[in-house]
């Protein structure tokens, strides 16, 4: 019995550090840098297909480009639109340059984002992304997920060593 828990504390951890990377990665799926006025704007987004059915988490920071450290700035602007129509536009006030902010896009199409870096009421740096939209046409599938795939199967695996503890508890 003892061989048998051990051995499946073994696989429970083991999944666990093979799935690590998941759990720890600051990275988003995607994104796109560009450097302007010297500050080097680093636009991340995720997932990396941007579709209809779910929301896109939008990371913005300004760095300074020769030392790559984060600019503190005022007021970061975003107008999101599509065919010439705005479809979101708002101020955030970033943390040492940076921002995160989720968005759902309302149908799928070509959309421009535009991001303007405020200093007081200064424009230090501005910058245009294109980016693509598709409808989606199948649920997302949790299945397809390593974090939810993992996160089950620990919970089966921690169901299985209480039952097997609480038996050989009972043997004693």
């Amino acid at each position: 019995m003892k061989r048998l828990f051990f051995l499946i504390l073994s696989f429970s951890l083991l999944i666990v550090l093979l799935n690590l990377p998941v759990f720890v990665s600051a990275h988003l799926d995607a994104g796109l840098d560009d450097v302007v006025n010297g500050y080097s704007i680093d636009l991340g987004y995720s997932p990396s297909n941007l579709t209809t059915s779910e929301s896109a988490i939008l990371n913005f920071n300004i760095l300074n480009d020769s030392t790559q450290k984060l600019v503190n700035v005022s007021s970061i602007w975003i107008r999101i639109s599509e065919s010439n129509k705005s479809v979101f536009a708002g101020a955030f006030q970033p943390n040492d340059g940076n921002i995160n902010f989720l968005y759902t896009f309302p149908k799928q199409g070509n959309y421009t984002l535009v991001a303007k870096f405020y200093n007081g009421t200064n424009v230090i740096a501005e910058k245009s992304y294109s980016l693509k939209v598709t409808e989606s046409q199948a649920k997302v599938n949790i299945w397809n997920n390593p974090k939810y795939t993992t996160i089950v199967l620990l919970l089966i695996l921690a169901i299985i060593l209480i039952l097997c503890s609480v038996r050989y508890v009972r043997k004693k």
